[in-house]
């Protein structure tokens, strides 16, 4: 019963963010576009749930994302359809990169986080993938942020683990990559933001 109680209290922290990581390590990837290429696609919709435009990649998103804040009554009544990534259809992983994620999980000092912009219903079809592709799973955090910025997720879990003294973090996105930097600018953990170019 003990253990039963020990396991829920650890599901319901990690809703928001792993506390009981022992290692001195974080290790984080993104998941579209640095560990793998799908076909997913976001979609601009209008008030209707018309298709206005498709957005293949992460900067067209992040282009059209800054040019909707910079003009909001352009893009008054539209949204965002992303749920063409519940699901991960047509992938194809980046060998470099999944190595890269795979030497740091076998690191007994390090914990690997896949971090991804995916709504959370994508983690299990993470998951999923990777052991197809004969990956361990097992020691992995796989966390969907729905959009949610990644440098409060990952800085929130770094300060909640005093053990993590250092942290690694690759993604195709300039603007998270930025929003990472910024967010480690005062806190006394070393980080490495790589922005991985396709």
């Amino acid at each position: 019963m003990k253990l039963l109680i020990e396991n829920w209290r650890r599901f319901i922290k990690e809703e928001t963010f792993p506390i009981d990581i022992k290692k001195e390590v974080l290790a984080v990837f993104d998941f579209d576009h640095t560990l793998a290429y799908t076909d997913s696609s976001t979609k601009l919709l209008n008030k209707d749930g018309e298709e206005i435009k498709v957005l293949r990649t992460q900067k067209d998103q992040d282009d059209l994302t800054t040019d909707m804040e910079n003009n909001p009554d352009k893009y008054k009544d539209t949204r965002f359809d992303f749920s063409d990534f519940d699901d991960i259809q047509d992938a194809e992983h980046d060998k470099e990169m999944v190595e890269r994620m795979v030497e740091h999980d076998k690191d007994p000092n390090a914990q690997v986080i896949i971090l991804t912009a995916r709504d959370p219903i994508a983690e299990d079809a993470i998951q999923a993938y990777f052991n197809e592709l004969g990956v361990g799973t097992e020691n992995l955090i796989i966390k969907g942020l729905a959009g949610k910025s990644k440098g409060d997720y990952i800085l929130s879990t770094a300060e909640s683990n005093p053990s993590i003294k250092k942290v690694f973090f690759w993604d195709d996105s300039e603007k998270n990559v930025n929003d990472v930097k910024n967010k480690f600018k005062d806190a006394n953990i070393e980080l490495v933001a790589t922005l991985v170019r396709n």
